[in-house]
């Protein structure tokens, strides 16, 4: 087990092109316990250079020569495939994993499906991370079907994000010996309590006495960021007008909210930021008086976790969060909890936050002491490392 003479596991880490920093926080503090490899696309969505984990790069060039060496099983791998692009670098990963004691999927996604096929011929155990909390959420998804049949049965152990999604996990049968829930990290250091940034104040034009809403994420609907507007109008009417409300991200959604602003005469008062780098994160943070995070449930889709409000947790501010997925696990007794749609109970939550500054501040307080207990890197990556060794041990 593990590099030979070392007793050191050999563990690789797939996720398609989607790769991104703040996911692999608890990765990264095994990078020092581990032999581990962040497999990264040439066409990755993210910037992973100050990901503290050794990368290979995986090329469509490697990849078209390593098929043209072999093409009979190039020409298989497509014939299998009931769709284009069912495979994620399939030669080059076939190649790079040989003598991996680990492999670890953190999706279901293409990469997961690959690396699922090339288990028995490499060897190595295959652990997959699990977002999805909506029980058979794949028969609402053709392509996603096919990967789940795929990969589940060839999955020696599940890494669910949250005690919400191993329930949904296990409601699909999967054996509860299986189903191990390690919470995700966050960045303790860079995002923590701090005065607010004055700079990037002044620039997006927060007034000094402003009572500031901050919401980080997508501008789509089923992040509910719409529904925003409606408690901010809630809270003038009566009386309450000093809220400013910084959205930091794109999406369709984005045109929707400057008009319901602009039709309430609250245009001043919503500040819309560009997508940031993780790096600049931290800073929009500094500027809430409280987080929200409203998200609504689909048929096929729930919040799962929430990176965003565990960063507002770890920078001590009070999360206002929606009864969907997993958020309601994610802030426990940290946050304050609305049913997802009431912006009359989000107005609320406002309202007390904005009239009570010592329960604002307490509960500030037990965000960030929150995210210490769960969220520090080095305790979920402890969790994690106690996975890879159950599962060597089989």
């Amino acid at each position: 087990m593990g590099v030979e003479g070392t007793g050191v596991l050999k563990v690789g880490l797939v996720r398609d092109n989607k790769m991104n920093p703040w996911t692999f926080q608890r990765e990264e503090c095994l990078a020092d316990r581990l032999d581990m490899t962040l497999f990264v696309g040439e066409r990755n969505d993210f910037d992973v250079s100050q990901v503290r984990i050794p990368k290979q790069v995986l090329t469509h060039r490697e990849e078209l020569l390593l098929a043209a060496r072999n093409p009979r099983l190039a020409w298989e791998r497509m014939r299998r495939a009931p769709f284009r692009r069912a495979d994620y670098y399939y030669h080059s990963l076939r190649k790079h994993l040989e003598g991996y004691d680990i492999v670890h999927s953190t999706d279901l996604i293409r990469s997961a499906y690959t690396v699922a096929d090339l288990k028995a011929a490499r060897g190595f155990r295959l652990v997959l991370s699990w977002w999805q909390n909506i029980p058979h959420w794949s028969l609402f998804d053709r392509r996603a079907a096919f990967y789940r049949d795929h990969v589940i049965p060839r999955a020696d152990a599940f890494v669910p994000y949250a005690e919400t999604t191993a329930r949904a996990l296990i409601m699909e049968g999967i054996p509860k010996a299986r189903v191990h829930t390690v919470y995700p990290a966050v960045d303790l250091k860079r995002f923590r309590p701090g005065p607010r940034d004055a700079e990037l104040a002044r620039r997006v034009g927060i007034p000094d006495d402003a009572f500031v809403l901050v919401y980080v994420g997508k501008l789509t609907a089923t992040k509910g960021a719409y529904m925003i507007p409606y408690a901010v109008k809630l809270l003038e009417d009566e009386g309450l007008t000093n809220v400013h409300v910084v959205l930091a991200g794109r999406g369709a959604q984005r045109a929707t909210l400057e008009g319901l602003a602009n039709l309430w005469g609250m245009a001043g008062r919503f500040h819309f930021v560009d997508f940031l780098t993780y790096g600049e994160v931290h800073r929009v943070h500094s500027l809430a008086d409280a987080f929200v995070m409203p998200s609504y449930p689909t048929m096929t889709s729930q919040e799962q976790f929430g990176f965003a409000v565990m960063e507002a947790m770890a920078c001590g501010k009070p999360p206002i969060v929606s009864t969907t997925g997993g958020l309601p696990e994610a802030v426990g007794d940290a946050g304050l909890v609305f049913p997802a749609g009431d912006f009359g109970a989000l107005a609320r939550h406002l309202r007390r936050l904005m009239e009570d500054r010592p329960f604002r501040e307490d509960l500030g307080a037990k965000a960030r002491e929150r995210a210490e207990a769960c969220f520090d890197p080095h305790k979920t990556a402890d969790a994690l490392y106690a996975v890879y060794e159950k599962v060597m041990r089989g």
